[in-house]
């Protein structure tokens, strides 16, 4: 049955990852601050390729096209999933650090190394880390759904759930219940301390501390939803905690979704939709957040002013070179021609010539004249 969404979905994370690109290109910023806000960058413009990608191979087909593309994409799909709401985590953290003028803000003191891995750590290395424990539970190599692409096929268990689904609330209600409630209080009753201590580590202060917040506050109202309704349908259906490894690893075969299939399922499109939209949404919160700030401006005018510069160079040289060229027909004077012989050297006089004996004429002059010296 033909998508008459199509092409909406690859031309909206087309988009989504070009504007992505752009933040990340003129992005200068960097600092402990940053650092949450790059890895977020970097999972959602993931999962924005992916989906343009998958929703373009796979539009109107369930079919096995690309099995190896299938294989690295599911696992993909299975840190992004994790990664994103890390990366928020990692925000609302370093910008609680950041208003409390803890030292540990400042990639100069003692002691920013270690931060510095804790972050990493949480955007990058728990993502792993479930991309590896996936395979404990994968019911299937992967699947593919029609009109979507491929997917993670996770047997539905207790461990599971513990796993992998639960990294879906955990971090954004950790964001919510440890950093974030605290930031929005200390700012409203701190408001001048708070904009003296992060003038300290970063000249533009409170707006960019601010913007960040803002991120992981739009990531945190949309992944913590996800989670919760992956929670209960999970919970819903009575499974077991552990079936055994063999049970779940007996049909190991690609498995295939046709679209009414997986449409019959209310929660199942709920879920395939949201995986199709929160890379755009995020993605424009990104740029609007990001790539517009007057620093990216600057950067974005410094861009063309430098290549306008080159090409302006580039026609001058162009002109300039076409300028020297002389027609045939236009009249030269003769170098002089030296010939030395023992240690008598003798100039040739000069000639005026024209462009049809411009090979002869020099070629003759000099000799005769070397005929001369060897008769004397």
């Amino acid at each position: 049955m033909l998508d008459p969404t199509y092409p909406l979905i690859p031309i909206l994370n087309i988009c989504a990852a070009f504007l992505l690109v752009v933040t990340l290109a003129l992005n200068t910023a960097r600092g402990a601050y940053n650092r949450g806000v790059l890895m977020l960058e970097g999972w959602v413009l993931v999962q924005v390729l992916l989906m343009a990608i998958q929703s373009i191979v796979w539009r109107d087909s369930w079919h096995n096209i690309a099995p190896v593309f299938c294989d690295i994409s599911s696992h993909m799909w299975q840190g992004l999933t994790v990664g994103i709401p890390a990366c928020s985590f990692v925000i609302t953290r370093r910008v609680w650090y950041a208003i409390q003028g803890d030292s540990a803000v400042d990639d100069q003191k003692v002691g920013a190394p270690r931060e510095m891995f804790v972050d990493c750590f949480i955007g990058l290395g728990v993502p792993l880390l479930s991309m590896g424990s996936y395979y404990v539970v994968q019911g299937a190599r992967f699947q593919v759904i029609e009109n979507y692409g491929c997917s993670t096929y996770v047997y539905e268990c207790g461990v599971a759930l513990i796993v992998l689904q639960v990294w879906l609330l955990v971090f954004p209600l950790m964001s919510v219940s440890l950093y974030g409630w605290r930031i929005i209080v200390f700012l409203r009753r701190h408001r001048r301390t708070t904009n003296h201590i992060l003038q300290k580590y970063d000249e533009f202060g409170r707006t960019r501390y601010t913007r960040a917040f803002a991120l992981a506050c739009v990531d945190v109202a949309l992944v913590l939803p996800l989670g919760i309704v992956n929670i209960v349908v999970g919970s819903a259906y009575g499974v077991s905690f552990w079936p055994g490894w063999n049970t779940i690893h007996e049909d190991w075969d690609p498995q295939f979704v046709v679209r009414e299939e997986w449409r019959g399922d209310r929660a199942w499109s709920y879920h395939l939709y949201w995986n199709q939209c929160t890379g755009v949404v995020l993605s424009i919160a990104i740029f609007l957040l990001f790539g517009l700030t007057g620093a990216t401006r600057d950067s974005c005018r410094d861009i063309f002013r430098r290549a306008k510069s080159s090409v302006s160079s580039m026609t001058t040289v162009t002109s300039g070179s076409s300028g020297s060229i002389v027609p045939p027909s236009t009249s030269l004077s003769a170098t002089p021609c030296v010939i030395s012989l023992a240690s008598h050297t003798m100039r040739a006089n000069h000639v005026r010539f024209t462009g049809t004996n411009l090979d002869k004429q020099p070629y003759h002059l000099c000799r005769s004249q070397h005929k001369t010296m060897q008769d004397k």
